[in-house]
């Protein structure tokens, strides 16, 4: 059924980000009026919205608030007719994520809550491979499934991934120990983490260039962090303001995670502090390996921030320009980058790839580009095989 949309007021939360902006878009394109709800903050920054041209964002109702503020996102949705819900801390590709659980992780952390969702994921999707067995050791099931949480900034999907490699981890052995952890961290830093800064690149159009930056911030923070054992810094307010396009695609890709946008520094200033993934400070602590001492100080939340202040390495650290009028690069990217992969857990099989080779769809953008029934017309394909290709597709382009 195609339902107009033209002429309607919609409301999208979240629109700061990456994909919010995005629809926000795409729906003044469709002719409806957008209220584009986004996240306060001092610098008066409207995230990925700040890159429109000027006619665009003219025509775009912006709220700046706090999701979490029942009164502000009242006010904000009086009057809409529709309401397109994508706010959550960050966005991490390949994440069905629920807002609450990134919510609880950066901003609730000793809730409960937070402890019972992931321990609960353990016992009904691992209640075999992680059973109540397999926490008789040093470390018990309440405090790993909260420190992989944790880990992973209250990404499901990651999470999921991070219990897997811990059973590889775990090979013959009876108990987890903090030995198996910090491979499991490891693995998945080197194997997940890592190559989404590659995976994203040909997706960021004219920000594209701002990848190797944020790749050195994120090194930097990491080895300063691990040196100390914390898992917190925090950036003199005007460091963030200027990075902040690499500092954004660090919050995407879940290497960060922003916790306060401003707070008082021991070196003077404000600074804005972020937590960040145990998994990557895991590789650069002392004999990458965690500690009883490290595993307790980081449950407890108990923080004090590394902190970068004028005379850091961030504070002159060179961007390169942004590609104005640059397409996205992903759209020429061979078809066979869709393959089922690290990257693209869901990917296509071989046999699909070779379907499109076969028929003279060698890129993304010819792929994208066909019209339904003219993928429907390929030999071999039906309508589950149409629903992945287009799936893989949108994953490649927009998460």
């Amino acid at each position: 059924m195609n339902v107009s949309i033209a002429n309607k007021k919609v409301l999208v939360t979240g629109a700061d980000g990456f994909i919010g902006s995005h629809l926000v878009e795409g729906l003044l394109d469709k002719g409806c009026q957008v209220r584009a709800f986004v996240y306060y903050n001092s610098f008066n920054s409207w995230g990925w919205l700040d890159s429109f041209p000027k006619d665009k964002l003219s025509r775009i109702d912006v709220f700046a608030g706090d999701i979490r503020d029942p009164n502000g996102v009242r006010q904000c949705m009086q009057g809409m007719d529709i309401v397109f819900h994508l706010a959550a801390l960050i966005a991490i590709p390949f994440s069905y994520h629920s807002p609450d659980s990134y919510v609880d992780t950066n901003i609730k952390g000793t809730l409960d809550d937070f402890n019972r969702l992931f321990e609960e994921v353990i016992s009904l999707r691992f209640q075999h491979s992680l059973d109540v067995t397999k926490f008789e050791g040093t470390i018990t099931k309440q405090d790993t499934s909260r420190l992989l949480g944790l880990a992973v900034l209250g990404n499901m999907r990651a999470f999921i991934y991070t219990c897997n490699q811990l059973i590889t981890s775990l090979g013959n052995s009876n108990v987890v120990s903090y030995t198996h952890i910090s491979e499991a961290f490891k693995q998945l830093s080197q194997n997940y983490f890592w190559p989404l800064l590659e995976e994203i690149e040909p997706k960021l159009g004219m920000y594209q260039p701002m990848v190797s930056p944020a790749e050195e911030i994120s090194q930097i923070l990491f080895e300063k962090a691990g040196e100390k054992c914390e898992r917190s810094v925090l950036i003199l307010r005007e460091i963030v303001q200027r990075l902040s396009k690499p500092i954004e695609i660090l919050e995407y890709v879940g290497f960060i995670a922003r916790k306060e946008v401003s707070r008082v520094m021991k070196s003077r200033g404000r600074g804005t502090r972020f937590v960040l993934n145990l998994c990557n400070i895991t590789e650069y602590l002392e004999h990458g390996r965690l500690s009883p001492t490290i595993v307790s100080k980081w449950l407890s939340l108990a923080e004090n921030s590394v902190e970068f202040h004028k005379g850091s390495e961030f504070y002159k650290l060179p961007l390169p320009a942004p590609l104005e009028g640059h397409d996205l690069s992903i759209l020429k990217e061979k078809i066979s980058s869709l393959m089922k992969s690290n990257v693209y857990p869901y990917g296509l099989t071989d046999n699909k790839i070779q379907i499109l080779l076969d028929n003279g769809i060698d890129t993304i953008e010819d792929l994208a580009m066909k019209t339904d029934d003219e993928i429907l017309a390929l030999p071999q394909v039906g309508v589950e095989t149409l629903k992945r290709f287009r799936s893989t597709v949108n994953q490649a382009i927009w998460m």
